[in-house]
């Protein structure tokens, strides 16, 4: 593990405890931010400031970074959808579904057709930083797993994705009328050759 990458880990891990050291006071799981903070090994004053509504240094600077924390999640939420499924995104459609968000949140600010904000593209650097947030998130060579779907299909197999399929349909609310065979799109999502993907490395899926 790099060092940023486990400075990063730290962090997260400190912010985590001090929001379980918050929640628990207010459910009356601790007494002070004195009792939370020494059951969690946090500082009693980044409790106190919490609980005042101060944010975290990561969330103050949320509207300088690429993405939020609550979009970076979306997308890790996708790529571990997409790893049950079979199906782990390239790099290229990863940083299309990065921008996609970005612009969605555009439309939101700039309404009426006045442009209040607008993005670079993102950087070179950018899926290194996510990566350093979100470590479960692993960059792996798919192998030509195509022959490998024709050859190891089976009842259980298929079974597997449809059953992914409907719990994919389920989890994103997806309407019937937004469901569309590969012949009506005209998207291939089968992949031929070996290529770079992202998975969850978390879910322990072979590609």
């Amino acid at each position: 593990m790099t060092k940023s990458k486990k400075k990063a880990n730290e962090v997260a891990d400190y912010n985590d405890r001090v929001q379980r050291a918050v929640d628990g006071i207010r459910a009356g799981l601790y007494r002070s931010s004195y009792h939370a903070a020494s059951e969690l090994n946090v500082k009693p004053a980044t409790v106190q400031f919490r609980i005042n509504g101060r944010k975290s240094k990561s969330e103050s600077h949320e509207d300088q970074q690429p993405l939020s924390r609550i979009e970076e999640l979306e997308l890790v939420q996708w790529i571990t959808q997409l790893t049950k499924c079979g199906y782990p995104p390239r790099h290229a459609t990863f940083r299309a579904m990065a921008e996609a968000l970005r612009q969605r949140r555009v439309a939101q600010i700039n309404e009426n057709g006045i442009e209040l904000v607008s993005y670079q593209p993102l950087g070179g650097d950018w899926y290194k930083g996510f990566r350093n947030c979100h470590p479960e998130i692993e960059t792996v060579i798919s192998s030509a797993i195509e022959m490998n779907r024709m050859k190891d299909t089976s009842l259980e197999v298929l079974k597997h994705w449809f059953d992914s399929f409907q719990s994919t349909i389920e989890f994103y609310k997806i309407e019937p009328e937004n469901v569309y065979n590969m012949d009506e799109s005209g998207f291939s999502i089968g992949q031929i050759e070996a290529s770079r993907v992202l998975i969850n490395k978390e879910l322990r899926i072979k590609y």
